[in-house]
């Protein structure tokens, strides 16, 4: 139902806050993602939308830095960070979402994929994002801030499916409900 921050030792509650949409069908499904020096991303879907919340050891309080309502609204899938920006999903799978890559300063769009999708699943190496969608799709796009750079799409697998891949070794792991595939990746 929201951001809570609990001492580990005791249990003590530190921090509460409501991060949920009104509607009780919503889900707030993305992971928490460390962004830097005791700052995390939050985002839920159906209108609530995504920040970026700072954390002080010191005087135990969490404060915004950034909320808003339509920077990275992310259904299920939690987004990567690097360099400073936060690359996910927008949008919800009934209506589709887009790929976009935001600022992590001030939750600005810096872009916005071309292609739209049900949804998909994301995982950073180095300096390329691994993306396998929700089609079977697997995208290769480099992690640059100024635009969305599609270096290759194949399919991989069958059509809807929300299961996250895995990556080791130099293979993308990745299944649908009948197959896994294992994909090599230079």
């Amino acid at each position: 139902n929201g951001i809570t921050v609990l001492n580990a030792a005791n249990g003590q509650v530190l921090a509460d806050e409501r991060f949920r949409a009104d509607m009780e069908a919503s889900v707030n499904a993305a992971s928490p993602l460390a962004c830097g020096e005791g700052r995390l991303f939050f985002s839920a879907c159906y209108d609530v939308g995504a920040g970026i919340w700072q954390w002080d050891k010191t005087k135990q309080s969490l404060t915004h830095i950034w909320n808003k309502s339509e920077a990275l609204d992310c259904h299920y899938s939690t987004p990567v960070w690097h360099n400073g920006h936060l690359y996910g999903f927008h949008g919800r799978q009934e209506s589709g979402a887009v790929l976009r890559c935001v600022s992590g300063v001030d939750g600005t769009v810096k872009w916005e994929s071309s292609l739209s999708v049900p949804g998909g699943t994301l995982i950073r190496l180095n300096d390329h994002l691994l993306i396998v969608t929700e089609r079977g799709e697997l995208w290769v796009v480099k992690a640059n801030p100024s635009k969305f750079d599609l270096l290759t799409t194949t399919q991989i697998m069958g059509l809807r499916h929300r299961s996250h891949a895995a990556f080791a070794n130099g293979i993308l792991y990745a299944r649908d409900s009948e197959k896994l595939v294992a994909v090599k990746i230079n």
